[in-house]
Formats: C-alpha cells, sequence, structure tokens
C-alpha cells in the first residue's frame, strides 16, 4: 500500500480527471533519487474503493476530490462513504491513538444555492472525526467556467505545503516535458475498436451499443440554431437486462467530428501518419491507457481523446514557453494567458477548442506531442442526459431530449451535436429505420422521482429543454391514473416562443384531457409578441391561488 491517497467522487469524471493530474503532477515534483520509496507514493482510488471508514487511518494522508451532484448532494459514488463517516462517534481516529491528515478540493457550481456541499458536508465530518486539514480548501466553480483556474492555483499552493509539511524532496521545475508515454510505430493488426461481444453488466467502462429507434426534431423555429431533438434507443432488455427508473440519467459516448480530428492531427503533425498503427503505452501507473492497443492515431483521436476539451490557462502557458517555435506565436500566446480575465475573454467564453485557438498562429509554429494532448485532455468523456420516457410505460425503450449545442456568434458546436446532426443527415437521405446507427450508452442511477404517495400535489418547474423529465412524469403518472387516484399536477414552463419552442406541445395537450383536469399547464413566454413573462411571474401570480 502506498503511504498517501488520492481519492475522488464524481458523477462525470471531472474529479475523477483532477485526482489523476494532481497524483501524476505531484510525483513529478517529488525527487524519488533522494528519497528511498516505491514507485509511486501516491495511490488514486474512487471513493467507493474504500470498504470501510476506519480504513483512512492506512495512509498518512488523504487528498479528496469532491464533485458536488445537484444542489450540493453526494455523486452517487460517495454517498456511501459519506453516510458512513457520519455514523462514526466524535473524535473517532484520536480516541484511537490514529493521527490522520486530508486536503480537500471541491467541484461545484456557483449558480446552485448549496454551493460546494458535497466536499463541504465530508469536510465536517472528518473535522469531527479528529482529521486534520492541511491547506485552504479548494474550490473549483464550475459555474463562472472557471474551475481549471481555481484548481491549477490551489494545485500550485498544495503542493508547495505538501512539500515543506512532509519533507518531499522536489526535483527542480522546468518547462522540460516529460512525456509520460512511450510511442511505437507498428506494423500490426488494429485491435478491435469496441468490443461489442461483452455482456451485462453495463457501465461506464462498458457501454452498450444501443440502435437507435427514431429521431426527430422537437422545435419548429426555421431560422434559429436552437434546436431541439428527441432520440429514441432500443435497449434490447432481453438480451441486455438494461433498466432504467423514469427519473434517471443516460449517458452517451460520442465521438469527433471528422473535420475536428483532422484539424488536431494536423496541429500535432501527424494528420500524413493517421492510419499509422501505434502502441502507446503509459511509463508509469498514475496514468491508465483510455485506448485500445495498437491503434492507430485517426482512431484515437476520434473515438478516445478529449479532442475538444476547453485549454486552460496553464496549458497554453505551458506550451508558450514549450512547444512554440515563432517568437511572435509566444507573445500571442503569453499576453492571451497574461491574467484571468483576458484569458477567460479570449479563449474560454468564445468556447475555442486548442486547433482553433493555434491556427490563426500557424500550426507550423508549433512542435507539440500528441502524448502531451492525452495527458491534458484524457478519456473522451460520456455526455449526460435526463431520462424523457417512462419506465413504466416503456421498459425496452429509453428516450432522450437534447438541445443540440451551438453558438452562432463563435461557431462553437458540441461534440455530439454534431453527431446527432449528422444522424439526423442520413435520416433526411434514407429511412431510419434502414439505418443501423448505433451508439455506446449506459443508465446513471439518479435521486430524482415523484412521491412515493401519488395524492400528493405536484409542482414542476422547468425551462426549455428542461422540460425533459417532466414529461417522463407526466406521462407515467396519466398510466397510473387508469388504475389509481391521482393528485393535481402543476406544470410552470417557460420558453422563448410558443409557438417555436413549446416541446411536445401535442402530447401535453392531449394528456390534459385524459386526466380531466388534473394537470394545469402554464406557460411563460420571454420573447413573444406580448410583454416578456417568466416561470417566476406566474409563481407569483399564482402563489395565493394555489399555495
Amino acid at each position: 500500500m502506498t503511504p498517501y491517497l488520492v481519492c475522488y467522487s464524481s458523477q462525470t469524471g471531472t474529479s475523477k480527471k483532477l485526482a489523476v493530474d494532481f497524483a501524476h503532477e505531484i510525483e513529478q515534483t517529488i525527487d524519488h533519487d533522494r528519497i528511498p520509496t516505491e514507485e509511486n507514493m501516491f495511490e488514486v482510488k474512487n471513493i467507493s474503493e474504500i470498504e470501510k471508514p476506519e480504513d483512512l487511518s492506512c495512509w498518512i494522508l488523504i487528498c479528496f476530490f469532491i464533485s458536488s451532484y445537484g444542489d450540493g448532494e453526494q455523486c452517487s459514488d460517495g454517498e456511501q462513504f459519506y453516510n458512513s463517516l457520519r455514523h462514526l462517534e466524535n473524535d473517532f481516529f484520536k480516541k484511537r491513538g490514529k493521527q490522520c491528515e486530508f486536503t480537500m478540493f471541491g467541484c461545484g457550481n456557483s449558480l446552485y444555492d448549496s454551493y460546494q456541499g458535497a466536499a463541504n458536508n465530508i469536510q465536517k465530518e472528518l473535522s469531527r472525526l479528529s482529521f486534520h486539514e492541511i491547506g485552504k480548501f479548494g474550490k473549483g466553480d464550475d459555474g463562472c467556467n472557471m474551475l481549471m483556474e481555481d484548481y491549477d492555483e490551489w494545485k500550485l499552493d498544495t503542493i508547495s505545503l505538501l512539500q515543506k509539511l512532509l519533507k518531499f524532496p522536489l526535483v527542480q521545475r522546468t518547462n522540460e516535458y516529460i512525456s509520460q508515454f512511450e510511442v511505437t510505430e507498428s506494423d500490426e493488426a488494429e485491435a478491435v475498436l469496441f468490443d461489442k461481444s461483452t455482456g451485462p453488466p453495463y457501465h461506464e467502462d462498458n457501454p452498450f451499443f444501443a440502435r437507435i429507434k427514431n429521431i426527430e426534431v422537437l422545435t419548429n423555429n426555421e431560422f434559429d440554431v436552437k434546436k431541439v431533438v428527441r432520440v429514441s434507443f432500443d435497449l434490447e432488455q432481453k438480451k441486455t437486462n438494461l433498466r432504467y427508473t423514469t427519473g434517471d440519467h443516460i449517458a452517451v459516448y460520442p465521438s469527433n467530428s471528422e473535420s475536428d480530428v483532422r484539424s488536431f492531427l494536423k496541429l500535432v503533425g501527424l494528420w500524413h501518419k493517421r492510419n499509422q498503427i501505434v502502441r502507446i503505452i503509459p511509463v508509469g501507473h498514475s496514468i491508465r491507457p483510455f485506448y485500445p492497443i495498437p491503434c492507430s492515431y485517426f482512431n484515437i483521436c476520434k473515438y478516445y481523446l478529449e479532442i475538444n476539451a476547453s485549454p486552460s490557462r496553464k496549458m497554453i502557458h505551458f506550451i508558450a514557453n514549450t512547444f512554440t517555435e515563432d517568437d511572435a506565436a509566444k507573445q500571442s500566446l503569453v499576453n492571451m494567458t497574461s491574467n484571468a480575465e483576458t484569458f477567460a475573454k479570449n479563449v474560454t467564453s468564445r468556447h475555442l477548442t486548442i486547433s482553433k485557438l493555434l491556427e490563426p498562429l500557424g500550426y507550423k509554429n508549433f512542435n507539440i506531442p500528441i502524448t502531451f494532448f492525452m495527458e491534458s485532455f484524457g478519456k473522451l468523456k460520456p455526455r449526460y442526459y435526463s431520462i424523457s420516457s417512462s419506465s413504466l410505460e416503456f421498459s425496452d425503450m429509453v428516450d432522450m431530449t437534447v438541445s443540440l449545442d451551438k453558438d452562432s456568434d463563435s461557431h462553437f458546436e458540441g461534440v455530439f451535436s454534431k453527431e446527432l446532426e449528422r444522424i439526423l443527415d442520413d435520416k433526411r437521405t434514407s429511412e431510419i429505420c434502414q439505418i443501423d446507427t448505433r451508439l455506446p450508452i449506459f443508465m446513471e442511477t439518479s435521486k430524482f422521482r415523484l412521491p412515493i404517495n401519488s395524492k400528493k400535489p405536484i409542482l414542476l418547474i422547468c425551462a426549455g429543454v428542461g422540460v425533459a423529465p417532466f414529461r417522463a412524469f407526466i406521462r407515467e403518472i396519466a398510466l397510473k391514473s387508469k388504475n389509481a387516484e391521482i393528485s393535481k399536477i402543476y406544470l410552470y414552463y417557460g420558453l422563448r416562443r410558443q409557438d417555436e419552442d413549446f416541446l411536445y406541445f401535442e402530447e401535453l395537450n392531449e394528456i390534459k384531457k385524459k386526466l380531466d383536469g388534473m394537470l394545469e399547464v402554464n406557460i411563460a413566454e420571454s420573447r413573444g409578441a406580448g410583454p416578456k413573462v417568466y416561470v417566476q411571474n406566474l409563481l407569483e401570480r399564482d402563489r395565493i391561488q394555489n399555495w
């Protein structure tokens, strides 16, 4: 067992990425020639892998990376750990003669009321149990697009502090890049890209390749870039045993577009070698391969590498000082990263990918190895969506409702949005039933549920595509109403223009008739012909009447 643990709890992979980066970064700063130690001193674990909270005393130091889910709740992989801490007595470790120390970095969104709720709660419990916190509580704010900036600043301070407290001999930090991968060209056949023969259970590391049964555009805005589509997947339940509960999430692995792959491979100087089969092997144990071995450069970039991730200020600063061969290009990047506000204005707010950012400066002016981006960006992450179908109504099929992510000003388009646009184009030229389009998916359990007591009134508040899970709830309630008494449902739905953006308009009207007054739909139209109306205006109007 290693003496130090880096532990993470994550719903979408952000905290995991930071935990791996932190372990890798601190290992690189330790001068292993001057300290008798194993190959790695820091071990990375998911928080669910800690079987008992008593086991925390096995490590000298634990570095926690905790993401908040929803409004400050624990992620699904951290619930059991947090609850087990709550059941221990005060000063638990101190009474047993254990001296335990920890650091904490939380990932949250300041737009929610309970900002950093999950990390705050675990921090409080650890302190109550006599854990001693080292350094400041790091807080990464995804709501202001400052998460990586917050993390980089916290990491720099924390590593410096750990050096002093734990007396690590550190190597001299330079701008020299030392790759964590060994790349070897190969003549052997490419490994299977996706092993579709594996069976259940299906999860993040073993997704099911589900066939698209149907895809349709729901919006009616001919000239607007805002487009919403409904996608239906066949779960083939008898074969897969894939199940979900109304209110759960569906996760989909997208693939990068060929145009994005082309731009990226040109940036790293490998477009002419795109079909070359290579073996890319991690040097240490802090990084695990997230791609098949061997594999071509093209397929690594198309299916496995997050090439469209937003570059951090630290990354661009490192590129400027390490991989830039032109003085003018270097100065341009240095100016761009001079402060957080400048970087946010010129890069983050414009949704620039690394390829789009460096293209105007000339790819020829950079000599960046692909392994640098494999370490920095990591694995192509799944995209999570609320399920918009009822499992009670359709157990063998699952719907998701997706707003295609486009920005007309910056010409940014989301990775999965591009893929759905391509599938829609295929549908226009052929019948969807003749296209065997399959995408890797898995289900993610949610806490978002209807009340157990069906006689309780239900208040549903949403805007835009946020109506997706409520569509599932309403359909389920309508189905239950055939055999049970239900209470009234109040839906407050905010949208821009009712004639263009009202999702599931005909469906909701049909259910209203069937429920005979038990479903009340209130529309707040913010960009219609009349005065602007928002959901909060309607809630204020009806507060005395309904509550």
